[in-house]
């Protein structure tokens, strides 16, 4: 894993060992920053489900502001910060919680951008998916600015015939292989 682009370009990661988290594909990185393209540069990121931090990282790298991650693993943790450290970047903060009991810590009407890549059982089942398709609303309610953009990412079909929020509009949606990105707006 490494950086595509912007002020750290080239960067390599260090990943978690193990298969508890799955990195998203350079591809589909590579066409989401494409897709939101300059409305990343000034913007306030939230990177929930950090993982790595290989999103957060990118859109710092490509020109966003700051950077919140969130990101509970213990396994994870000690990845995420060394690679949050050799970025050298400074505009960030980590918070060490679970995504979902997150929201009280977060400032309101904060940010511009939020970045989710949970794990796929937080989708996968429908009862999973429906709870989490409301934290994002909730989420989005509480910690986004007014016509800010989130972007989930999950596995292909996976999101097939869910109800959206109704404080969220599907502005698009793309598929890469296995793999959906949905770009959601809050209205």
């Amino acid at each position: 894993m490494r950086i595509c682009s912007g002020s750290i370009k080239g960067m390599n990661l260090n990943s978690p060992k193990g298969m508890k988290t799955r990195p998203m594909i350079e591809r589909v990185k590579l066409a989401l920053f494409n897709i939101i393209g300059e409305e990343i540069h000034g913007a306030k990121v939230l990177d929930c489900f950090s993982g790595s931090g290989a999103l957060g990282l990118e859109a710092l790298s490509r020109g966003a502001v700051e950077c919140h991650f969130v990101e509970n693993g213990r396994h994870v943790l000690p990845v995420l910060k060394a690679n949050i450290e050799k970025s050298k970047f400074t505009q960030w903060k980590l918070t060490p919680k679970s995504a979902f009991f997150v929201k009280k810590s977060l400032p309101e009407q904060h940010f511009d951008i939020v970045l989710m890549d949970p794990p796929y059982k937080y989708i996968d089942h429908p009862c999973e998916r429906k709870e989490t398709l409301e934290f994002i609303s909730e989420l989005m309610k509480h910690a986004c600015k007014q016509d800010s953009l989130v972007i989930l990412h999950c596995r292909r079909h996976a999101m097939a015939g869910s109800p959206i929020p109704k404080s969220l509009e599907l502005e698009s949606k793309r598929e890469y292989g296995s793999s959906e990105l949905w770009f959601l707006r809050k209205v």
